[in-house]
Protein backbone atom coordinates (compact mmCIF):
# COMPACT_ATOMS: atom_id res chain seq x y z
CA UNK A 1 0.00 0.00 0.00
CA UNK A 2 1.46 3.28 -0.90
CA UNK A 3 1.95 6.18 1.08
CA UNK A 4 -1.06 8.22 -0.39
CA UNK A 5 -3.34 5.56 0.28
CA UNK A 6 -2.73 4.71 4.31
CA UNK A 7 -2.88 8.52 4.55
CA UNK A 8 -6.22 8.88 2.72
CA UNK A 9 -7.49 5.35 4.53
CA UNK A 10 -6.47 6.65 7.98
CA UNK A 11 -7.78 10.09 7.59
CA UNK A 12 -10.82 9.27 5.84
CA UNK A 13 -11.79 6.02 9.15
CA UNK A 14 -10.73 8.67 11.74
CA UNK A 15 -13.06 11.25 10.45
CA UNK A 16 -15.89 8.62 10.12
CA UNK A 17 -15.65 7.43 14.21
CA UNK A 18 -15.90 10.95 14.80
CA UNK A 19 -18.40 11.69 12.87
CA UNK A 20 -20.61 8.81 14.08
CA UNK A 21 -20.05 8.84 17.31
CA UNK A 22 -21.01 12.65 17.32
CA UNK A 23 -23.77 11.52 15.88
CA UNK A 24 -24.76 8.90 18.17
CA UNK A 25 -24.07 11.26 21.51
CA UNK A 26 -26.37 13.92 19.46
CA UNK A 27 -29.10 11.23 18.73
CA UNK A 28 -29.18 10.21 22.09
CA UNK A 29 -29.20 13.72 23.65
CA UNK A 30 -32.04 14.79 21.64
CA UNK A 31 -34.22 11.74 22.17
CA UNK A 32 -33.58 12.08 26.18
CA UNK A 33 -34.41 15.96 25.99
CA UNK A 34 -37.80 15.42 23.89
CA UNK A 35 -38.59 12.58 26.53
CA UNK A 36 -38.14 14.61 29.46
CA UNK A 37 -39.45 17.61 28.13
CA UNK A 38 -42.84 16.32 26.67
CA UNK A 39 -43.32 14.79 30.06
CA UNK A 40 -42.25 17.99 31.94
CA UNK A 41 -44.44 20.55 29.63
CA UNK A 42 -47.63 17.77 30.92
CA UNK A 43 -47.11 18.19 34.49
CA UNK A 44 -46.36 21.96 33.94
CA UNK A 45 -49.95 22.58 32.18
CA UNK A 46 -51.67 20.23 34.69
CA UNK A 47 -50.65 22.92 37.17
CA UNK A 48 -51.24 25.60 34.63
CA UNK A 49 -55.09 23.95 34.47
CA UNK A 50 -55.30 23.36 38.32
CA UNK A 51 -54.29 27.13 39.52
CA UNK A 52 -57.40 28.09 37.03
CA UNK A 53 -59.57 25.67 38.28
CA UNK A 54 -59.96 27.55 41.60
CA UNK A 55 -63.49 28.31 41.28
CA UNK A 56 -66.11 25.56 41.25
CA UNK A 57 -68.33 27.30 38.97
CA UNK A 58 -65.61 27.42 36.83
CA UNK A 59 -65.65 23.94 36.68
CA UNK A 60 -68.63 23.78 35.43
CA UNK A 61 -68.10 25.40 32.81
CA UNK A 62 -67.26 23.63 29.81
CA UNK A 63 -66.44 26.23 27.69
CA UNK A 64 -63.90 27.58 29.61
CA UNK A 65 -61.99 24.04 30.92
CA UNK A 66 -62.05 23.94 26.80
CA UNK A 67 -60.35 26.41 26.59
CA UNK A 68 -57.74 25.70 28.75
CA UNK A 69 -57.49 22.26 26.85
CA UNK A 70 -57.02 23.72 23.52
CA UNK A 71 -54.26 26.18 25.50
CA UNK A 72 -52.61 22.56 26.37
CA UNK A 73 -53.36 21.09 23.11
CA UNK A 74 -51.78 24.10 21.01
CA UNK A 75 -48.32 23.21 23.10
CA UNK A 76 -48.76 19.47 21.50
CA UNK A 77 -48.67 17.61 25.56
CA UNK A 78 -51.95 16.85 26.44
CA UNK A 79 -54.34 13.90 24.93
CA UNK A 80 -57.07 14.81 27.03
CA UNK A 81 -58.64 16.90 29.82
CA UNK A 82 -60.78 15.62 32.78
CA UNK A 83 -61.92 16.95 36.12
CA UNK A 84 -62.78 14.19 39.24
CA UNK A 85 -64.65 15.66 42.00
CA UNK A 86 -65.63 12.90 45.02
CA UNK A 87 -64.88 10.64 42.93
CA UNK A 88 -67.20 11.54 39.75
CA UNK A 89 -65.85 13.00 36.86
CA UNK A 90 -67.31 16.65 36.54
CA UNK A 91 -65.89 18.05 33.27
CA UNK A 92 -63.91 16.19 30.61
CA UNK A 93 -62.84 17.12 27.19
CA UNK A 94 -60.74 15.21 24.47
CA UNK A 95 -58.39 16.18 21.53
CA UNK A 96 -59.90 16.27 17.99
CA UNK A 97 -59.88 12.96 16.37
CA UNK A 98 -59.97 11.15 19.94
CA UNK A 99 -63.05 8.31 19.64
CA UNK A 100 -65.61 8.69 22.13
CA UNK A 101 -66.49 5.94 24.55
CA UNK A 102 -63.35 5.70 26.01
CA UNK A 103 -62.94 2.46 28.54
CA UNK A 104 -61.77 3.66 31.73
CA UNK A 105 -59.01 1.21 33.03
CA UNK A 106 -58.46 1.96 37.15
CA UNK A 107 -58.22 -1.06 38.80
CA UNK A 108 -59.92 -2.02 41.80
CA UNK A 109 -59.87 -0.70 45.03
CA UNK A 110 -57.98 2.52 43.51
CA UNK A 111 -60.47 4.91 44.71
CA UNK A 112 -57.87 7.69 45.32
CA UNK A 113 -55.17 6.82 43.21
CA UNK A 114 -54.40 9.99 40.99
CA UNK A 115 -52.92 7.53 38.09
CA UNK A 116 -55.42 6.63 35.96
CA UNK A 117 -54.81 4.84 32.22
CA UNK A 118 -57.21 5.31 29.27
CA UNK A 119 -57.03 3.56 26.24
CA UNK A 120 -58.85 4.11 22.59
CA UNK A 121 -60.11 1.27 20.26
CA UNK A 122 -56.87 1.53 18.65
CA UNK A 123 -55.15 0.09 21.84
CA UNK A 124 -53.32 3.72 22.04
CA UNK A 125 -52.20 4.26 25.90
CA UNK A 126 -52.55 7.53 27.64
CA UNK A 127 -50.32 8.02 30.39
CA UNK A 128 -52.42 10.03 33.45
CA UNK A 129 -50.99 13.17 35.04
CA UNK A 130 -52.44 14.01 37.98
CA UNK A 131 -52.90 17.03 40.01
CA UNK A 132 -54.81 18.36 43.11
CA UNK A 133 -57.18 20.84 43.13
CA UNK A 134 -56.58 23.08 45.61
CA UNK A 135 -59.69 24.84 47.89
CA UNK A 136 -62.21 25.88 47.35
CA UNK A 137 -62.34 23.55 44.18
CA UNK A 138 -61.49 20.51 45.25
CA UNK A 139 -60.93 17.25 42.82
CA UNK A 140 -57.89 16.15 41.08
CA UNK A 141 -57.60 17.51 37.78
CA UNK A 142 -56.33 15.04 35.27
CA UNK A 143 -53.98 15.69 31.62
CA UNK A 144 -53.34 12.33 29.60
CA UNK A 145 -50.28 12.17 27.37
CA UNK A 146 -49.80 9.61 24.55
CA UNK A 147 -46.88 6.72 25.67
CA UNK A 148 -46.33 6.98 21.92
CA UNK A 149 -46.01 10.81 21.50
CA UNK A 150 -42.74 10.64 22.60
CA UNK A 151 -41.82 7.67 20.07
CA UNK A 152 -43.51 9.94 17.40
CA UNK A 153 -41.31 13.19 18.07
CA UNK A 154 -38.29 10.70 18.32
CA UNK A 155 -39.53 9.07 14.46
CA UNK A 156 -40.59 12.35 13.00
CA UNK A 157 -36.73 13.38 14.14
CA UNK A 158 -34.73 10.19 12.95
CA UNK A 159 -35.05 11.67 8.80
CA UNK A 160 -33.69 14.70 10.10
CA UNK A 161 -30.89 13.06 12.08
CA UNK A 162 -30.21 10.56 9.79
CA UNK A 163 -30.24 13.26 6.98
CA UNK A 164 -27.49 15.17 9.16
CA UNK A 165 -25.60 12.20 9.92
CA UNK A 166 -25.54 11.30 5.75
CA UNK A 167 -24.55 14.83 5.23
CA UNK A 168 -21.65 15.09 7.73
CA UNK A 169 -20.39 11.49 6.35
CA UNK A 170 -20.70 13.16 2.92
CA UNK A 171 -18.88 16.26 4.37
CA UNK A 172 -16.08 14.34 6.02
CA UNK A 173 -15.44 11.41 2.82
CA UNK A 174 -15.51 14.90 0.57
CA UNK A 175 -12.95 16.81 3.20
CA UNK A 176 -10.74 13.86 3.78
CA UNK A 177 -10.45 13.00 -0.23
CA UNK A 178 -9.46 17.30 -0.15
CA UNK A 179 -6.96 16.20 2.03
CA UNK A 180 -5.24 12.90 0.78
CA UNK A 181 -5.58 15.00 -2.66
CA UNK A 182 -3.52 17.76 -0.94
CA UNK A 183 -1.97 15.66 0.88
CA UNK A 184 -0.81 12.89 -2.14
CA UNK A 185 0.18 16.77 -4.33
CA UNK A 186 2.43 17.85 -1.73
CA UNK A 187 3.85 14.47 -1.06
CA UNK A 188 4.40 14.16 -5.11
CA UNK A 189 6.15 17.84 -5.55
CA UNK A 190 8.17 16.84 -2.63
CA UNK A 191 8.99 12.96 -4.06
CA UNK A 192 9.91 14.71 -7.24
CA UNK A 193 12.11 17.75 -6.26
CA UNK A 194 13.70 14.78 -4.22
CA UNK A 195 13.91 12.87 -7.27
CA UNK A 196 15.22 15.26 -9.61
CA UNK A 197 18.06 16.50 -6.51
CA UNK A 198 19.24 13.44 -6.09
CA UNK A 199 19.47 12.70 -10.00
CA UNK A 200 21.80 16.06 -10.22
CA UNK A 201 23.68 14.88 -7.19
CA UNK A 202 23.88 11.40 -9.06
CA UNK A 203 24.63 13.06 -12.03
CA UNK A 204 27.24 15.43 -11.12
CA UNK A 205 29.20 12.89 -8.53
CA UNK A 206 29.17 9.70 -10.89
CA UNK A 207 30.46 12.22 -13.82
CA UNK A 208 33.15 13.73 -11.84
CA UNK A 209 36.42 13.32 -12.58
CA UNK A 210 37.29 12.86 -8.73
CA UNK A 211 36.60 10.34 -5.74
CA UNK A 212 33.41 11.80 -4.36
CA UNK A 213 33.19 10.15 -0.89
CA UNK A 214 31.16 10.55 2.02
CA UNK A 215 32.13 8.61 5.53
CA UNK A 216 29.86 7.68 8.44
CA UNK A 217 31.21 8.29 12.35
CA UNK A 218 32.68 4.40 12.73
CA UNK A 219 34.23 4.97 9.12
CA UNK A 220 32.05 3.05 7.32
CA UNK A 221 31.53 3.99 3.64
CA UNK A 222 27.95 5.77 2.99
CA UNK A 223 29.07 6.82 -0.58
CA UNK A 224 31.36 6.60 -2.94
CA UNK A 225 31.08 7.85 -6.55
CA UNK A 226 31.86 5.34 -9.44
CA UNK A 227 34.94 7.54 -10.45
CA UNK A 228 37.30 5.64 -6.99
CA UNK A 229 38.13 2.49 -9.08
CA UNK A 230 39.59 4.80 -12.02
CA UNK A 231 41.73 6.18 -9.25
CA UNK A 232 42.98 2.72 -7.40
CA UNK A 233 41.70 -0.37 -9.11
CA UNK A 234 38.73 -0.69 -6.54
CA UNK A 235 35.02 -0.26 -7.32
CA UNK A 236 32.12 0.99 -5.03
CA UNK A 237 30.91 -2.75 -3.84
CA UNK A 238 34.43 -3.23 -2.75
CA UNK A 239 34.85 -0.23 -0.68
CA UNK A 240 31.61 -0.67 0.95
CA UNK A 241 32.73 -4.33 1.86
CA UNK A 242 35.58 -3.52 3.59
CA UNK A 243 35.69 -0.82 5.96
CA UNK A 244 39.29 -0.56 6.56
CA UNK A 245 40.21 -0.62 2.90
CA UNK A 246 40.23 3.05 2.48
CA UNK A 247 43.18 2.72 5.57
CA UNK A 248 45.05 -0.23 4.22
CA UNK A 249 45.95 1.81 0.70
CA UNK A 250 47.79 3.98 1.91
CA UNK A 251 51.46 3.83 1.60
CA UNK A 252 53.48 3.01 4.54
CA UNK A 253 55.37 5.76 4.88
CA UNK A 254 52.08 8.37 5.02
CA UNK A 255 50.46 6.12 7.25
CA UNK A 256 51.55 8.31 10.56
CA UNK A 257 50.48 11.96 8.47
CA UNK A 258 46.96 9.59 7.36
CA UNK A 259 46.45 8.56 11.16
CA UNK A 260 47.16 12.01 12.28
CA UNK A 261 44.71 13.51 9.78
CA UNK A 262 42.12 11.16 10.41
CA UNK A 263 42.38 11.97 13.97
CA UNK A 264 42.04 15.57 13.97
CA UNK A 265 39.40 15.71 11.43
CA UNK A 266 36.81 15.07 13.70
CA UNK A 267 37.73 18.02 16.05
CA UNK A 268 37.56 20.36 13.31
CA UNK A 269 34.79 22.65 11.51
CA UNK A 270 36.91 23.44 8.60
CA UNK A 271 38.03 21.57 5.67
CA UNK A 272 41.32 19.06 5.60
CA UNK A 273 43.89 18.99 2.69
CA UNK A 274 46.76 17.00 2.63
CA UNK A 275 48.75 14.88 -0.36
CA UNK A 276 49.33 11.34 0.38
CA UNK A 277 50.16 7.76 -1.50
CA UNK A 278 48.10 4.86 -2.26
CA UNK A 279 48.69 2.04 -3.94
CA UNK A 280 46.10 0.87 -5.91
CA UNK A 281 44.36 -2.86 -6.73
CA UNK A 282 47.58 -3.91 -9.55
CA UNK A 283 50.17 -2.59 -7.25
CA UNK A 284 51.07 1.06 -8.86
CA UNK A 285 51.56 4.17 -6.13
CA UNK A 286 49.98 7.12 -7.20
CA UNK A 287 49.76 10.87 -5.88
CA UNK A 288 45.87 11.55 -4.13
CA UNK A 289 45.06 15.18 -3.08
CA UNK A 290 42.96 14.26 -0.07
CA UNK A 291 40.53 17.02 1.14
CA UNK A 292 37.35 16.50 3.67
CA UNK A 293 34.85 17.96 5.77
CA UNK A 294 33.53 16.69 9.07
CA UNK A 295 29.93 16.74 9.00
CA UNK A 296 27.59 17.46 12.31
CA UNK A 297 23.65 18.05 12.99
CA UNK A 298 22.11 20.85 14.31
CA UNK A 299 22.46 19.79 17.28
CA UNK A 300 26.38 19.12 16.92
CA UNK A 301 26.59 15.49 16.59
CA UNK A 302 29.62 14.02 14.60
CA UNK A 303 27.34 12.43 11.09
CA UNK A 304 30.94 11.34 9.43
CA UNK A 305 33.45 13.32 7.06
CA UNK A 306 32.35 14.26 3.35
CA UNK A 307 34.87 14.98 0.38
CA UNK A 308 36.96 14.39 -2.41
CA UNK A 309 40.33 12.26 -3.66
CA UNK A 310 41.84 14.08 -6.88
CA UNK A 311 44.40 12.05 -8.59
CA UNK A 312 47.76 14.55 -8.44
CA UNK A 313 49.99 11.26 -9.64
CA UNK A 314 50.75 13.31 -13.05
CA UNK A 315 51.05 16.69 -11.32
CA UNK A 316 53.80 15.00 -8.92
CA UNK A 317 55.51 13.51 -11.62
CA UNK A 318 56.26 16.34 -13.15
CA UNK A 319 56.86 18.48 -10.10
CA UNK A 320 59.24 15.52 -9.68
CA UNK A 321 60.88 16.02 -13.25
CA UNK A 322 61.04 20.17 -13.05
CA UNK A 323 62.73 19.40 -9.18
CA UNK A 324 65.18 17.02 -11.04
CA UNK A 325 65.66 19.21 -14.14
CA UNK A 326 66.45 22.10 -11.94
CA UNK A 327 69.15 20.38 -9.35
CA UNK A 328 70.08 17.72 -11.57
CA UNK A 329 72.69 17.03 -14.47
CA UNK A 330 70.41 16.05 -16.92
CA UNK A 331 73.56 13.89 -18.54
CA UNK A 332 74.47 12.02 -15.28
CA UNK A 333 71.85 11.98 -12.82
CA UNK A 334 73.87 13.70 -10.40
CA UNK A 335 73.42 16.95 -8.17
CA UNK A 336 74.56 20.12 -9.98
CA UNK A 337 76.23 23.26 -8.70
CA UNK A 338 72.59 24.19 -7.18
CA UNK A 339 72.12 21.29 -4.88
CA UNK A 340 75.73 20.85 -4.33
CA UNK A 341 76.21 24.20 -2.97
CA UNK A 342 73.10 23.28 -0.59
CA UNK A 343 74.65 20.05 0.34
CA UNK A 344 77.84 21.31 0.98
CA UNK A 345 76.03 24.29 3.64
CA UNK A 346 74.02 21.41 4.86
CA UNK A 347 77.37 19.76 5.53
CA UNK A 348 79.13 22.64 7.20
CA UNK A 349 76.03 22.64 9.79
CA UNK A 350 76.35 18.89 10.87
CA UNK A 351 80.35 19.27 10.99
CA UNK A 352 80.15 22.55 13.05
CA UNK A 353 77.22 20.28 15.54
CA UNK A 354 78.99 17.06 15.64
CA UNK A 355 82.91 18.34 15.15
CA UNK A 356 83.57 15.85 12.89
CA UNK A 357 85.90 17.04 9.95
CA UNK A 358 84.39 16.84 6.40
CA UNK A 359 86.63 17.01 2.66
CA UNK A 360 85.85 18.53 -0.73
CA UNK A 361 87.00 16.55 -4.00
CA UNK A 362 87.91 18.37 -7.11
CA UNK A 363 88.02 16.16 -9.85
CA UNK A 364 88.65 17.04 -13.62
CA UNK A 365 89.07 14.31 -16.15
CA UNK A 366 92.77 14.30 -17.96
CA UNK A 367 92.63 14.96 -21.91
CA UNK A 368 89.01 14.97 -21.65
CA UNK A 369 89.25 17.39 -24.81
CA UNK A 370 91.31 15.57 -27.11
CA UNK A 371 88.65 12.61 -26.53
CA UNK A 372 85.63 14.88 -27.70
CA UNK A 373 87.97 16.27 -30.88
CA UNK A 374 88.59 13.11 -31.63
CA UNK A 375 85.76 11.05 -31.66
CA UNK A 376 82.76 13.23 -30.78
CA UNK A 377 81.18 14.26 -28.26
CA UNK A 378 78.94 11.28 -27.90
CA UNK A 379 81.72 9.35 -26.91
CA UNK A 380 82.66 12.47 -24.59
CA UNK A 381 78.98 11.93 -23.30
CA UNK A 382 79.75 8.16 -22.79
CA UNK A 383 82.36 8.14 -21.14
CA UNK A 384 81.30 10.98 -18.35
CA UNK A 385 77.70 8.72 -17.62
CA UNK A 386 80.58 5.71 -17.00
CA UNK A 387 82.97 8.01 -14.81
CA UNK A 388 79.55 9.22 -12.88
CA UNK A 389 78.87 6.04 -11.92
CA UNK A 390 82.14 4.84 -11.12
CA UNK A 391 82.03 7.36 -8.25
CA UNK A 392 79.19 6.35 -6.80
CA UNK A 393 80.34 3.26 -6.76
CA UNK A 394 83.36 4.53 -4.98
CA UNK A 395 82.06 6.28 -2.05
CA UNK A 396 79.22 6.30 0.42
CA UNK A 397 75.87 6.78 0.32
CA UNK A 398 75.90 9.44 2.83
CA UNK A 399 78.53 11.29 0.72
CA UNK A 400 77.57 13.30 -2.73
CA UNK A 401 78.92 12.92 -5.98
CA UNK A 402 77.93 15.91 -8.27
CA UNK A 403 79.08 17.27 -11.67
CA UNK A 404 79.71 21.18 -11.92
CA UNK A 405 79.75 20.59 -15.61
CA UNK A 406 81.94 19.44 -18.54
CA UNK A 407 84.66 17.12 -17.62
CA UNK A 408 84.51 18.31 -13.61
CA UNK A 409 83.41 16.54 -10.48
CA UNK A 410 82.72 17.53 -7.12
CA UNK A 411 82.42 15.14 -4.35
CA UNK A 412 81.62 15.84 -0.42
CA UNK A 413 82.60 13.52 2.14
CA UNK A 414 81.23 13.79 5.55
CA UNK A 415 82.28 12.13 9.08
CA UNK A 416 85.79 11.98 8.30
CA UNK A 417 87.21 12.11 11.55
CA UNK A 418 87.67 14.89 14.48
CA UNK A 419 91.37 15.16 14.28
CA UNK A 420 92.94 16.84 10.87
CA UNK A 421 95.52 14.49 10.28
CA UNK A 422 92.18 11.86 10.52
CA UNK A 423 90.54 13.85 7.75
CA UNK A 424 93.12 14.12 5.53
CA UNK A 425 94.27 10.07 5.68
CA UNK A 426 90.43 9.31 5.29
CA UNK A 427 90.39 11.54 2.35
CA UNK A 428 93.69 10.15 0.69
CA UNK A 429 92.34 7.13 0.91
CA UNK A 430 89.07 7.89 -0.86
CA UNK A 431 91.34 9.69 -3.04
CA UNK A 432 93.83 7.04 -3.95
CA UNK A 433 90.66 4.57 -4.35
CA UNK A 434 88.79 6.91 -6.84
CA UNK A 435 91.89 7.40 -8.87
CA UNK A 436 91.85 3.87 -9.09
CA UNK A 437 88.47 3.22 -10.60
CA UNK A 438 88.70 5.66 -12.96
CA UNK A 439 91.84 4.42 -14.44
CA UNK A 440 90.35 1.19 -15.21
CA UNK A 441 89.53 0.63 -19.15
CA UNK A 442 86.66 2.38 -20.81
CA UNK A 443 84.02 0.49 -23.26
CA UNK A 444 83.02 3.49 -25.50
CA UNK A 445 81.18 1.35 -27.71
CA UNK A 446 83.73 0.80 -30.70
CA UNK A 447 86.51 0.70 -28.82
CA UNK A 448 88.51 1.08 -25.57
CA UNK A 449 89.84 4.14 -23.56
CA UNK A 450 91.79 5.26 -20.45
CA UNK A 451 91.06 8.01 -18.48
CA UNK A 452 93.03 9.26 -15.26
CA UNK A 453 91.38 12.11 -13.16
CA UNK A 454 93.14 15.01 -11.60
CA UNK A 455 91.82 15.35 -7.87
CA UNK A 456 92.66 18.38 -5.83
CA UNK A 457 91.05 18.26 -1.97
CA UNK A 458 90.91 20.38 1.29
CA UNK A 459 89.61 19.67 4.88
CA UNK A 460 86.59 21.41 6.32
CA UNK A 461 85.72 21.89 10.31
CA UNK A 462 82.32 23.62 11.53
CA UNK A 463 81.50 26.98 9.83
CA UNK A 464 85.03 28.37 9.75
CA UNK A 465 84.88 28.68 6.22
CA UNK A 466 82.17 29.22 3.06
CA UNK A 467 81.17 26.99 0.86
CA UNK A 468 82.06 29.44 -2.08
CA UNK A 469 85.90 29.57 -0.12
CA UNK A 470 86.37 25.92 -0.21
CA UNK A 471 85.26 25.12 -3.78
CA UNK A 472 88.06 27.68 -5.04
CA UNK A 473 90.99 25.70 -2.00
CA UNK A 474 89.67 22.53 -4.12
CA UNK A 475 89.79 23.97 -7.31
CA UNK A 476 93.30 25.29 -6.39
CA UNK A 477 94.22 21.84 -5.12
CA UNK A 478 93.10 20.48 -8.39
CA UNK A 479 95.30 22.39 -10.84
CA UNK A 480 98.38 21.60 -8.12
CA UNK A 481 97.71 17.92 -8.72
CA UNK A 482 97.89 18.49 -13.06
CA UNK A 483 101.09 20.45 -12.39
CA UNK A 484 102.51 17.72 -10.91
CA UNK A 485 102.24 15.55 -13.53
CA UNK A 486 97.84 14.61 -13.62
CA UNK A 487 96.50 11.00 -12.22
CA UNK A 488 97.55 12.32 -8.81
CA UNK A 489 95.54 13.40 -5.47
CA UNK A 490 96.78 17.05 -3.67
CA UNK A 491 95.50 18.68 -0.68
CA UNK A 492 94.88 22.49 -0.47
CA UNK A 493 97.79 24.54 1.77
Amino acid sequence: MTLQKTLFNRTFTLLCIVLILTSSILLFLLYQRYQVTSARRAEVYVIFLASQCVNPVLLEDRLQLKSLFQATKDKEVAAYVWLEHNNSVLVHTFPQGMPKGLLELRPPGSIGVLTVRWQDQHKQVFRDISVPLPAPAGGILHMGISQNQVEKTFTTLLPVTGGIILLSLAFGAALSWRMSAVITQEIKSANQALEASELKYQTLAENTYDWEFWNGPAGEAIYNSPSCERIIGYSVTELAADPDLCSKIIHPDDQQIFNQHRHTATQKHQQEELELRVTSKNGEVRWISHRCRPVFDKQGAYLGTRGSNTDITQRKELEHEISHMAFYDALTDLPNRRLLMDRLQQALVVSARNGQSGAVLFIDLDNFKKLNDRHGHDMGDLLLQQVAQRLLETVREADTVARLGGDEFVIILAGMGTEPQQAIAQTTLVGEKIIAALNEKYQLNRFDYFCSPSIGATIFNGRHTTASDLFKQADSAMYQAKAAGRNRLRFWR
